[in-house]
């Protein structure tokens, strides 16, 4: 349920000032002295709002129906009494006196807010407009016109929130915060050129305005202006160079023109401006990975680790990088630190089996391939195993093998293939 605030003042038109003692809210502990029918209104008021601070709704209701009883034609108190009641979603009887107060104090800004906000809840948009517009059919001021703005919006009539926030911008016409709720509305209308050209007003008035300019840049993404959109960061940065938000838009739009050298170039912007920012730094290393720089996605992903070193994910591309750096040994050390748990065990297996191979340790390397087989039975990793037996001179065990997968797929090309290649190899054409 939306929020209903109380008047700022405490007295309002049709209620007495304060008397001195009661300049204070009063303890009401004594349940004895909360009752005071020869107390003035204000009294009650005090009671209902100490009620109200320690969260008793309905006893604040009965309060502001004391103090009404006491003063009847005050707009104040029936609006008091009708902000309560709404509290306790009594609300047939909060839009009764709420409306009782708007009759009495037409001007009341407050109570007609709370009229309108009444209907709203109770599913009432065309009654909530009647009190929000005019004799001639406009907004009756700007918070009104608010209020209208999102209930058009809330009930899917996008055209109704345009012109009411364009008749808003004609009241305020430098405030940019009006200009944001109509680019607003003409987005939900469909219209997002006409909203950006909205945005781009309003950086005439406020041309240091970051948030516009990340609207601006926001809505050229929505409709794939990518091109667009990172000049908008571009020529934010030249403002504002140091924005975080914006360097990170920036790399995220650049890697979606698939421009990794431009996004190389700003994430390594925000590294040197933000050391501490470690999401930059694996982005970095990932990056400088695909792009065959594996040196700098060494570096990276080491940093990274020093933060997280139980992300195996990580874990895995930091020793893949080391090995297509030609640092076997680093990467073989690395690749043993991932425990089985590791969903992609396996795979982590299979790439050690070819640092061995690579190595010359075609022993250890069949030892991987054949503990990986165990778990997880693949063709072509069978064909592997027979293949490092012929390294190691096992042509027997090599064909053995190969047989005896052949026993139960007799047709198996591969298999009749890789057979054939190993009798070639032994000099049996």
């Amino acid at each position: 349920m939306a929020a209903f605030l109380l008047a700022s003042a405490l007295l309002a038109p049709g209620c007495a000032s304060l008397p001195d003692a009661f300049s204070r809210t009063p303890g009401i502990e004594d349940l004895g002295r909360e009752i005071r029918p020869e107390a003035p209104p204000e009294y009650d008021v005090l009671v209902a709002r100490q009620h109200q601070t320690e969260g008793r709704p309905v006893a604040a209701v009965a309060a502001y129906r004391r103090a009404l009883a006491k003063d009847a034609v005050s707009g104040y108190l029936h609006l008091a009494l009708a902000e309560a009641l709404a509290r306790t979603q009594r609300l047939d009887e909060a839009l009764a006196h709420a409306q009782l107060a708007l009759e009495m104090e037409p001007e009341r800004r407050e109570a007609r807010a709370l009229v309108a906000q009444l209907h709203r809840i109770r599913g009432e948009p065309e009654a909530a407009a009647s009190v929000l517009l005019d004799a001639e059919g406009a907004p009756q001021d700007v918070e009104a016109a608010f209020q209208l703005y999102h209930l058009y919006l809330e009930t899917a009539r996008a055209e109704s929130a345009v012109e009411v926030a364009r008749w808003m911008l004609r009241q305020e016409p430098e405030d940019t915060r009006v200009h944001v709720t109509l680019a607003s509305a003409l987005e939900r209308a469909g219209r997002p050129l006409e909203a950006e050209a909205v945005i781009e007003a309003a950086l005439l008035v406020e041309p240091d305005s970051l948030r516009l300019r990340t609207l601006l840049a926001r809505s050229k993404r929505h409709r794939g202006d990518r091109e667009g959109e990172i000049l908008v960061y571009e020529e934010t940065l030249s403002q504002f160079p140091d924005s975080y938000e914006t360097l990170e838009s920036l790399a995220d739009a650049q890697i979606a023109e698939e421009d990794y050298e431009g996004a190389i170039w700003t994430l390594t912007r925000i590294e040197e401006r933000f050391p501490l920012d470690l999401s930059s730094t694996l982005r970095l290393a990932f990056l400088f990975f695909d792009a065959k720089r594996y040196d700098e996605a060494v570096d990276r992903f080491s940093q990274a680790l020093a933060e997280k070193p139980d992300e195996y994910e990580i874990v895995s591309y930091y020793a893949n990088a080391l090995a297509r750096s030609e640092r076997n040994d680093e990467a073989l050390a690395v690749f043993q630190q991932i425990p089985a748990s590791y969903e992609h065990y396996a795979d982590v297996r299979i790439q050690m089996a070819a640092l061995y191979e690579n190595a010359g340790d075609y022993a250890q390397a069949l030892r991987e391939i054949d503990e990986v087989l165990v778990f997880r039975p693949d063709r072509r990793l069978q064909l592997y195993a027979a293949t490092l037996r012929v390294k190691l001179g096992d042509f027997d065990g090599a064909v053995d093998f190969l047989q005896g997968l052949l026993a139960d797929r007799p047709e198996d090309d591969e298999i009749l293939y890789g057979l054939g290649v190993i009798h070639s190899e032994n000099g049996q054409p």
